[in-house]
């Protein structure tokens, strides 16, 4: 297949592609940790009815753990998936609530640079492992940061596959498979964390907390790390050799899947170790109690100088 039409094949595709909430779900214990241990550092919210937006919300689950820390709050769930989102909305802990909304919209396009001064302003923002799918991320969370309201707080989670045996696996397989070299991307966080904090520290960030987790996770079933990966990043992937069910598709499949049984052995006990690594960032923007803060210090410390206002 000749480059061009495989490029416009699969920029077609990302957007055509659907997802499958149910194949997502089968290992919502193992997905959801992550977003709870970025939860747990997220500073407390003084608002008695705070706005949050959960940015990738997905099927609901990170959104439902929001809503057992803030009941009050208003809720807005944001994806791009017809069918995450639908799962969402049907989710028991969502559904019904009268502050709880749904949109769907990439985070890209929430937060495109034009709506930077005009879009809504959130006491929290949360975004569990979707920012990955974007381009830039840094330049991409200092947006976000700046529709933070004083005082509040930008928590960001991102999967870190670039030294995993997984995604390693999936771009050698594609680079062999032959695809042009700008058509595939396998999401991951490819920032380093000084990128980040040349994006956001300044006069919006009050605090920058950032550290990496890598959670070595015991899967079942016959292949386990494969059903892990296939709703996630492969999906992505596979659409660049015309999407599951394809004969490049399933050649690509079938390989991926052997190479990844040899990466992953079973143990003894017939689980299946597979470490994953994550980013975490959260972002506090400064508070107007801060600012008076900051401006006391300085004009006493002017004082003691000898200067008079």
């Amino acid at each position: 297949m000749r480059a061009a039409s495989r490029r416009v094949r699969f920029r077609r595709a990302l957007h055509d592609g659907a997802w499958q909430p149910a194949k997502y779900a089968q290992f919502r214990d193992e997905r959801l940790r992550p977003a709870s241990d970025l939860l747990s550092r997220v500073p407390k919210l003084t608002a008695k009815q705070p706005s949050i937006l959960d940015a990738g919300c997905g099927d609901g689950g990170p959104s439902r753990l929001l809503l057992e820390r803030h009941p009050s709050a208003r809720m807005l769930c944001l994806d791009s998936s017809p069918e995450m989102l639908s799962a969402a909305e049907a989710d028991p802990g969502l559904s019904g609530r009268a502050l709880v909304n749904f949109a769907c919209q990439s985070i890209e396009e929430h937060f495109a640079p034009a709506a930077a001064t005009s879009g809504p302003l959130y006491d929290l923002i949360f975004a569990n492992a979707s920012l990955q799918y974007c381009d830039d991320v840094p330049d991409l969370a200092a947006r976000m940061l700046a529709r933070v309201r004083p005082g509040g707080t930008l928590a960001l989670q991102l999967p870190d596959t670039r030294q995993q045996p997984s995604h390693l696996l999936m771009h050698e397989l594609a680079n062999e498979f032959g695809p042009p070299a700008d058509a595939i991307r396998v999401p991951t966080n490819t920032a380093d964390p000084a990128a980040y904090a040349h994006a956001l520290l300044g006069n919006h960030c009050a605090s920058l907390d950032m550290w990496s987790t890598t959670y070595v996770q015991r899967l079942t079933g016959a292949d386990p790390v494969y059903e892990y990966v296939r709703p996630t990043s492969l999906r992505r992937v596979l659409l660049t050799f015309g999407g599951a069910g394809s004969p490049d598709a399933d050649a690509f499949e079938a390989a991926y899947r052997a190479r990844l049984a040899e990466a992953y052995p079973k143990s003894h006990d017939g689980t299946t170790l597979f470490p994953f690594t994550r980013f975490f960032l959260v972002a506090r923007r400064p508070s107007l109690l801060d600012v008076y803060t900051e401006y006391a210090a300085y004009h006493n410390h002017q004082l003691d100088k000898g200067w008079k206002s």
